[in-house]
């Protein structure tokens, strides 16, 4: 039976994409009160009654990460294969990457049989991914000493899994940081992600990753500082590397954005919410995750923020608009 009670607290993850029929689809994950990974869907904009329960969650607190994977054209089917990531803690406290699958055209989801490989991984890691240029994987996780790392996989069959030596963050991170990644969208062929995450000054960090090993570029110059709570998420839609907009809780003044043209710039709380997914009717009503859509044949480029507001159950949809 779908549950559409989400865990307080819950780890969020979104995929999204625009089919060769144009028509866009984001599909949001979370986890729920019965400690399930579960799914909701949206198609055109208009979003499923419900949830699909997909998987029993290694713990009820892990962190999730997820990408669509393309098919041999360089787009997603209107049902493609996703991947879900998620870390599971042993009875010795080793924590350790595991990876589940929903395979193209099928609602079935099973469990890799091998983990993803990773270096000291810290036990509070958040984690991130991006799939890029056909279908490679990134996966970006925190390690044992602070600092950002990433796992990649070069190769089509999902077997090809190598940590990356060199660190996404020069500077250790704040421990346990949030992790917001997101692919250029639209550009299949694409070296390029966007990361965020919480500097040990609790500061938001974004950055470009581009080649393997890891090459990354600062988005923010230097003199903009944007203080982030230090217990709360982030969340990124990127219609390209110049159009970036971040979301995140602030120290005191709950939640905001940034939009990234050339540099970023700070705006004033934003709080436009268009009601909760799990009940598709629900009148209006966080952890964060974001879809961003690429740019229609007229110019519109839709996007939404899901959060999920502390303490609460439901998790809510904010929809953006992005004129180029």
């Amino acid at each position: 039976m779908a549950s559409t009670k989400a865990l307080s607290g819950s780890a969020l993850a979104s995929v999204y994409w625009k089919d060769k029929a144009e028509h866009d689809s984001i599909w949001v994950y979370y986890i729920d009160v019965y400690g399930y990974v579960c799914q909701v869907q949206s198609y055109d904009g208009s979003w499923d009654g419900g949830s699909r329960q997909c998987f029993k969650a290694p713990r009820f607190n892990t962190p999730l990460a997820a990408i669509a994977y393309p098919d041999s054209t360089g787009y997603p089917s209107p049902n493609p294969e996703i991947h879900i990531f998620c870390i599971a803690i042993d009875d010795t406290n080793k924590p350790s990457i595991q990876r589940y699958i929903k395979w193209e055209h099928s609602d079935l989801w099973e469990k890799s049989p091998k983990d993803i490989p990773s270096e000291n991984l810290l036990t509070l890691s958040n984690l991130g991914a991006t799939q890029y240029k056909g279908k490679h994987i990134r996966v970006f996780w925190q390690d044992t000493k602070h600092h950002i790392r990433q796992t990649t996989c070069n190769t089509s069959d999902g077997t090809d899994w190598a940590v990356d030596e060199k660190k996404v963050s020069e500077k250790p991170a704040w421990r346990g940081t949030p992790i917001a990644a997101a692919a250029v969208i639209g550009l299949h062929q694409s070296l390029s992600s966007v990361l965020a995450w919480r500097s040990s000054e609790r500061l938001l960090v974004l950055v470009r990753v581009d080649t393997d090993p890891v090459d990354t570029n600062a988005l923010l110059a230097t003199t903009q500082k944007f203080d982030m709570s230090p217990t709360g998420s982030v969340g990124l839609v990127a219609w390209s590397l110049g159009h970036v907009w971040a979301f995140y809780e602030g120290f005191t003044d709950g939640l905001q954005r940034v939009r990234l043209y050339k540099h970023g710039a700070a705006e004033k709380a934003f709080s436009v919410f268009t009601g909760s997914i799990t009940t598709a009717k629900a009148a209006d009503e966080g952890s964060l995750a974001g879809a961003a859509i690429p740019v229609d044949d007229v110019g519109h480029a839709p996007a939404s923020i899901f959060y999920q507001p502390p303490g609460q159950i439901n998790i809510v949809e904010m929809r953006l608009e992005y004129t180029p």
